[in-house]
């Protein structure tokens, strides 16, 4: 079913919630201008996408199997233990309105994993948007980590990784627009750690499984 409201502005759906745990699964789809609550854990598969417009404060579990999970307007999951994405996309989303620029929609110590799954910070027309995550594991398969701004509205997207780290049969591909440059119109994901320590290059590349 679709996790849906009838009104998506921030606060103006209803409440999801439960006092012991269980999983909240949706698989429509759907705009949500809600909250999900208490100890549930939160999935969402199906190639379609789900919105999220409000702060969620859910405890458990985040978990994406294919299609798109939309972090926008006030939108966050600051309370979730983990991220885990299969083959499907997290959209840290700041492009609707330059007063919804948050840079705090993921808790900065959240482990995410991603298994060909993507990891996007859209930046906030005009303004400088940025986000910090805790560590990144890449099981097998592509995936793609992404810092992009928001379609001929200039500004800078900043996505910063605590760690990166890389298990055996995975690439990922870095993009983003004018990645690696500073300052309006460009975007940069900047890797803190890789496998726990500081990144060394290697005739000037991290590796030949990251393109």
């Amino acid at each position: 079913n679709a996790l849906a409201s009838n009104n998506i502005t921030p606060g103006g759906g209803g409440t999801v919630t439960s006092g012991s745990a269980a999983t909240l699964t949706s698989i429509g789809g759907g705009n949500f201008g809600g909250v999900i609550d208490g100890a549930l854990s939160f999935t969402r598969s199906g190639n379609n996408t789900t919105l999220l417009t409000t702060a969620q404060t859910y405890t458990g579990a985040t978990i994406i199997r294919g299609g798109t999970l939309q972090l926008r307007d006030q939108a966050s999951i600051l309370g979730t233990s983990s991220i885990t994405n299969y083959f499907g996309a997290l959209n840290i989303d700041n492009s609707n309105y330059t007063n919804f620029n948050s840079t705090d929609r993921v808790a900065d110590g959240t482990a995410i994993t991603l298994q060909g799954g993507t990891l996007t910070l859209t930046g906030a027309p005009g303004l400088t948007s940025t986000e910090s995550v805790g560590t990144v594991t890449l099981q097998p398969g592509a995936s793609t980590i992404t810092s992009t701004m928001t379609a001929a509205n200039g500004g800078t997207a900043i996505l910063t990784l605590a760690n990166l780290i890389r298990n055996a049969g995975t690439t990922l591909n870095l993009t983003g627009t004018n990645l690696g440059q500073a300052g309006s119109g460009n975007s940069q994901i900047v890797l803190t750690q890789i496998g726990g320590g500081a990144p060394t290059l290697t005739n000037g590349i991290i590796g030949g499984w990251a393109i």
